[in-house]
């Protein structure tokens, strides 16, 4: 008889890249990479600067065009249909925001539903976005971003990526410019949106911490390349090299060392 195994048929990938080639100059950004990520699914690009995550996500929105190897999305090959379009449909939330700053915080956020031919349906789909990040439209949407904390900036930002309702999300370093306690609020405020919307979500970080709350799977990248994808727990019982063990033992030593300088203060 046929096992489940047998009858099991993997979840249609969100996005995919396959055999991924690019340089810059003389520097191999991306060195024959391939991920496929389920839709629904949430991973993690995690590595120090210069292992090519970045450049990575951007081939998904076609921000870079990767030099070999294929990209698609839900599917199609991103070089399928017009970049705007492409990027239309996918979140994006980049380190600094990128909110204009002459705008509201409502104008900013129905910008991509604007794009996409909402009309006046984009008013709400706008304020809807903002209740979801925790912003509530009647005390923020007439704001402009200078009136704002970094961590309300960024809310905003990600508010403006889920406004047009996408299937795909991608975060670029989206919390790494906040202090600690705006940055706990916001993954607070990202969890629950991913909860709420179900979006298949692609996050680039430095720190393992993060990416372990946040995802699902992490991908480990050094040198343009995977030195390893999984959860935090199989990362932790099985590092696939030495640069994994190395980047658990200082996230575990700084962690650690936090735990420690707790103590002494109670003492």
């Amino acid at each position: 008889m046929p096992s489940d195994a047998d009858h099991h048929v993997a979840a249609p990938a969100a996005v995919e890249a396959r055999h991924v080639v690019h340089a810059y100059g003389d520097v191999v950004a991306l060195d024959d990479v391939s991920l496929r990520v389920p839709a629904g699914g949430s991973v993690a690009l995690v590595g120090e600067s210069g292992s090519g995550k970045t450049t990575l996500l951007r081939c998904f929105n076609r921000m870079v065009d990767p030099q070999h190897g294929s990209i698609t999305v839900a599917g199609n090959d991103v070089k399928s249909q017009p970049v705007e379009a492409l990027r239309r449909s996918i979140g994006y939330v980049q380190q600094d925001g990128g909110l204009l700053p002459h705008w509201t915080v409502q104008r900013n956020v129905e910008l991509v539903p604007r794009l996409r031919g909402a009309g006046d349906a984009a008013v709400n789909a706008a304020g809807d976005a903002l209740d979801l990040v925790g912003l509530p439209r009647a005390k923020y949407a007439t704001r402009y971003p200078h009136e704002l904390s970094g961590g309300q900036r960024q809310r905003v930002a990600l508010a403006r990526a889920l406004a047009a309702r996408p299937s795909l999300i991608l975060l670029d370093e989206p919390f790494g410019a906040l202090d600690a306690i705006s940055r706990a609020d916001l993954h607070e405020a990202f969890e629950a949106a991913r909860a709420a919307t179900g979006v298949t979500t692609l996050l680039v970080t430095h720190d393992l911490a993060e990416a372990a709350r946040l995802c699902k799977e992490l991908v480990v990248m050094r040198a343009g390349r995977i030195e390893q994808q999984g959860t935090i727990q199989d990362l932790n019982d099985s590092p696939a090299t030495p640069y994994v063990t190395n980047l658990l033992d200082r996230a575990l030593a700084g962690l650690e060392r936090l735990k420690g300088l707790r103590s002494e203060a109670r003492a």
